[in-house]
């Protein structure tokens, strides 16, 4: 699973409606941001940074342990 619905989420349970969470599209920054939004929308990507790069290694842990204790098919 992408780490990009997890993010699009956290971003909009704090007030920051960000692109949809589509590989090319998460990024977008519209002429139409203000400094302002553009200010707060780094400042919670600060804040939820910490809990998504936890998040994704937890993900990927997960996958290397099924990995290593699933029989062989």
């Amino acid at each position: 699973m992408s780490i990009l619905a997890p993010y699009w989420f956290a971003m909009v349970n704090r007030g920051v409606l960000a692109q949809p969470y589509w590989w090319d599209e998460q990024w977008t920054i519209s002429v139409q941001h203000t400094e302002a939004d553009i200010d707060k929308h780094l400042a919670v990507f600060e804040e939820i940074a910490p809990a998504l790069a936890k998040a994704q290694q937890e993900r990927g842990l997960a996958f290397v342990a099924r990995l290593v204790t699933s029989p062989l098919q």
